[in-house]
């Protein structure tokens, strides 16, 4: 359950920044399953590799939920305000 939760909190803070720039729902469907798909990868798979060898321990997986997503977020939102300037 942890995981639904985490890749929809992603799916939202990546949005958050291109929200208003966005003009299409599809758009914000695939870049909300793109955060929600690294957040679902990276809480399965980085973090044990992450504690296991370099003993970093995310308990609430906020790096992956909210870091990851936000990083995401912020190049939607340079490819938004692009697209807006050109008149697409």
């Amino acid at each position: 359950m942890i995981i639904v939760i985490n890749a929809t909190l992603a799916g939202g803070a990546s949005m958050g920044a291109a929200a208003n720039l966005i003009n299409w729902p599809f758009c914000a469907m695939i870049v909300g399953f793109v955060a929600g798909m690294c957040a679902t990868l990276g809480f399965s798979y980085c973090a044990p590799f992450f504690k296991k060898y370099l003993r970093l321990h995310d308990s609430q997986g906020v790096q992956y939920g909210f870091g990851w997503a936000g990083i995401i977020g912020g190049i939607v939102s340079v490819i938004s305000c692009a697209m807006a300037e050109w008149n697409f």
